[in-house]
C-alpha cells in the first residue's frame, strides 16, 4: 500500500471510534486513513496499525477509486453527507459491497480537520426487492437499508427520511421534524405536508433533481432550498437521496435519503457572495474612476513643475507624491480583492524568481528616478513555488522602501541567497527603519501603515507569501546589513530590512 501525504497533520482528539458498533474510519484531506475501529479490522480482516497512513483508495476496487475520490472531493468543498455504495476489497482478495456515509469536521474557521466515515453492508439480493413496504411496516421498524442509513448518519445529527412512492407517504424521523420545531405528527405523511413547507423557489430546483435521479442520470439526487419552520422563519436544508427499489419496468418505488441542517453555513456563503460582489463593484470604481483621474491630475502637474516659480515647486511636488501614491493605491486595491480569491489549496507554479524581481526593479526605477535600486551580485537564475502575484510582492516591497524613506536619496539594496530548499530574497533599505513596537504587528491587515496610511500594502505581502508557503519577516538592519558595495551596505544598515524565505521550484 502507498500514501499520499508524507506529512498528514495531526488528528485532533475526539470520540473513541472503538465504540462504535459499525465499520468506522477517519481520513484526512488527501483521503489517507488516520484511524480505524475494530469492526472495521474485523470486516475487511487487515491490522489498524497496518492500514493506519495508508490512502484509502488502496482498499477500494479499481473500478470505484475514481468515483469515490470525485464524491469525496465535491463533499469535502460543500460541506455535505453523502450515502454511497462502494464495492472495497478484504484481506482475502474479496470483493465486499458496502453503504457508506461522510460526514466533515471543522474547525471554528470553517477549515477542515477529519473526515468520519461509517459502512454497512449490502448484503439484500436483488430478487428481494420488489413492490413498495405498506405503511405498517414502515412503522414497525426500518428494514435493511433504512437500517444502514440509520446507522450510517447516526451521529452527524442529519435527519432520515423514507418515501413510498406508490402510496405517496412520508416517514420522517424526530430528527428532521425537530430541525424545523414540529413534532413528527405536525410534518405530516405525505409529500403534499412537505411541499406546504418548503420555498416556492426551492421546490422546483428539488423537483428537477429528482426527475434527473429517476432517470438514472445521477447517482443520487441533492439540493439545496429553504423551509419554514414553526417559527414561521425560513431556515435551509440540503436534502440528499437515492431510489432504493423500482419494479421490473424500472418505475421507481421506494427512496431513502437525510436532510441536513446547513443554515447557518448557507447563510455565510450568501453573505459572502454579497460581499465579493460590492467588492468586485469598489475595485471597478477604484481601478478605473478614480485611477484614470489621478493619472490625469498627475499629467497635469508634471505639466505644471517646469512653469512655476520657486514658491509654487514645493506645492507641485506634494501633489505629484500625493496622485503617485493614490494611483499606487488602486494597484494595491485591485492585488488585494484578488488576493482574496486564494485558499488553502492555491494553485502554485515555478515561476522564475530573477525574471520577477528585475521587471519588478526596472518598474520602480522608472517611478521613482531619484531614488537608487541596487542589486547585489548577480541573482541567480531559480524558479521558486508561487503564482503570478508573485511580482505583487516585490512591488509592495519596493514600495514601501521608498515612500517610507526619510533620506535624500533612498537607497533600496535587493540580495538573494540560495539555500538547499529555499531561497532568501532581502530587500533592505536607508529610512528610519521600523519601530519595535511596530515590528509584531506590522503584516496585520488592520495595522496602521508606517507613516499612519492603511498599511495594507504589507498585509497583502504575508497574505501571499504565506499562501505560498513561505515566510516573510523583518530583520535587524545593524546585524543584517546588505551585502555588496560597502557604502551601500552602510548607507542601508539602519533602515527597515524585510526577508522573504520561498521554496524553490523546478530547475
Amino acid at each position: 500500500m502507498t500514501e499520499r501525504s508524507e506529512n498528514p497533520r495531526r488528528t485532533p482528539a475526539g470520540p473513541d471510534p472503538s465504540l462504535l458498533p459499525f465499520p468506522y474510519q477517519c481520513l484526512d484531506r488527501q483521503g489517507n486513513i488516520r484511524e480505524v475501529n475494530a469492526a472495521w479490522k474485523d470486516r475487511l480482516g487487515f491490522d489498524a496499525g497496518t492500514v493506519r497512513g495508508e490512502w484509502f483508495g488502496e482498499y477500494i476496487a479499481p473500478t470505484d477509486r475514481g468515483r469515490f475520490d470525485q464524491v469525496f472531493e465535491t463533499i469535502v468543498e460543500d460541506q455535505s453527507t453523502s450515502p454511497l455504495e462502494l464495492t472495497l476489497v478484504d484481506a482475502d482478495g474479496q470483493s465486499v459491497t458496502v453503504a457508506m456515509a461522510v460526514a466533515i469536521e471543522r474547525d471554528d474557521e470553517g477549515s477542515f480537520v477529519r473526515a468520519h466515515c461509517q459502512f454497512t453492508d449490502v448484503s439484500r439480493p436483488k430478487e428481494s426487492i420488489g413492490k413498495a413496504r405498506s405503511r405498517t411496516d414502515s412503522e414497525a421498524g426500518f428494514s435493511d437499508t433504512e437500517q444502514r442509513m440509520k446507522l450510517a448518519v447516526e451521529g452527524a445529527n442529519v435527519g432520515i427520511w423514507e418515501w413510498d412512492m406508490v402510496a405517496d407517504e412520508v416517514f420522517r424521523d424526530e430528527l428532521l421534524a425537530n430541525m424545523l420545531g414540529y413534532t413528527p405528527e405536525e410534518m405530516g405523511d405525505h409529500l403534499d405536508d412537505w411541499e406546504r413547507l418548503v420555498h416556492p423557489e426551492g421546490e422546483q430546483r428539488h423537483n428537477e433533481a429528482l426527475a434527473e435521479h429517476i432517470a438514472e442520470d445521477t447517482e443520487f439526487y441533492q439540493c439545496d432550498y429553504r423551509m419554514k419552520t414553526k417559527s414561521g422563519d425560513w431556515k435551509w436544508v440540503r436534502t440528499m437521496g437515492k431510489v432504493v427499489e423500482r419494479d421490473d419496468d424500472g418505475t421507481p418505488l421506494r427512496s431513502v435519503g437525510i436532510h441536513l441542517d446547513i443554515d447557518e453555513q448557507k447563510r455565510n456563503q450568501l453573505k459572502l457572495a454579497r460581499r465579493t460582489e460590492q467588492l468586485e463593484a469598489l475595485n471597478r470604481v477604484v481601478r478605473h474612476d478614480i485611477r484614470n483621474d489621478m493619472n490625469v491630475l498627475h499629467m497635469w502637474a508634471q505639466e505644471l513643475a517646469d512653469q512655476v516659480d520657486e514658491t509654487g515647486e514645493k506645492a507641485v511636488e506634494q501633489i505629484l507624491h500625493a496622485s503617485r501614491h493614490i494611483i499606487e493605491l488602486t494597484d494595491v486595491a485591485r492585488e488585494f480583492i484578488e488576493s482574496l480569491g486564494m485558499d488553502e489549496d492555491v494553485d502554485l507554479k515555478p515561476i522564475p524568481l530573477d525574471e520577477q524581481l528585475r521587471n519588478e526593479l526596472d518598474k520602480q526605477r522608472e517611478t521613482y528616478p531619484d531614488a537608487h535600486f541596487e542589486v547585489v551580485d548577480d541573482l541567480p537564475s531559480v524558479t521558486v513555488r508561487a503564482n503570478e502575484m508573485l511580482s505583487s510582492v516585490f512591488r509592495n516591497l519596493l514600495v514601501n522602501a521608498v515612500e517610507h524613506n526619510d533620506a535624500d536619496t533612498p537607497v533600496v539594496t535587493v540580495s538573494m541567497a540560495l539555500h538547499d530548499d529555499t531561497v532568501e530574497i532581502t530587500i533592505a533599505d536607508n529610512g528610519p527603519g521600523i519601530p519595535d513596537a511596530l515590528r509584531d504587528e506590522i503584516f496585520g491587515k488592520g495595522t496602521n501603515g508606517l507613516d499612519g496610511g492603511t498599511g495594507i500594502g504589507l498585509y497583502l505581502v504575508e497574505r501571499l507569501v504565506d499562501g505560498y508557503g513561505g515566510d516573510v519577516r523583518i530583520a535587524d538592519g545593524q546585524r543584517h546589513p546588505a551585502t555588496g558595495s560597502q557604502s551601500l551596505a552602510d548607507d542601508t544598515a539602519s533602515g527597515a530590512v524585510f526577508v522573504i524565505e520561498l521554496s524553490l521550484g523546478e530547475t
